[in-house]
């Protein structure tokens, strides 16, 4: 019975690229690594979470509460981070377009638009 429910507990969330929380970035674009075929990734630069270790949007998360759970957030971090990168000055319209590839069902996402903002335009 224990061993099932272990295997099921793993970040496992929908399987069809819906969510967004398995985002990594691809020569810097987002993508949904879940609906990538490892073939897909040679000759790439693949960036994780990890590899964003000191990126201004992670603080930002933290000192604007851009999280609840901790499902979804990497998977915004990534977004976001991607989003600051190719869009310095993205307007709320375009930021909203950007956060829709991503599901959140605790936070509103204010907060974490808020963050991107602050990263954006130093608020």
């Amino acid at each position: 019975m224990r061993k099932p429910i272990v295997t099921y507990i793993l970040k496992t969330l929908n399987w069809q690229g819906d969510c967004g929380a398995y985002t990594v970035l691809i020569d810097g674009k987002p993508v949904n690594s879940c609906m990538m075929l490892a073939i897909e990734g040679v000759d790439k630069k693949i960036t994780t979470i990890e590899g964003l270790e000191k990126a201004p949007i992670q603080k930002a998360f933290i000192d604007h509460w851009a999280y609840q759970c901790g499902y979804c957030t990497p998977g915004f971090i990534m977004n976001c981070h991607a989003l600051i990168e190719h869009h310095p000055n993205a307007d709320d319209e375009m930021i909203d377009r950007w956060l829709k590839s991503n599901l959140c069902r605790c936070t509103g996402y204010q907060e974490i638009k808020a963050a991107v903002k602050a990263v954006l335009f130093g608020g």
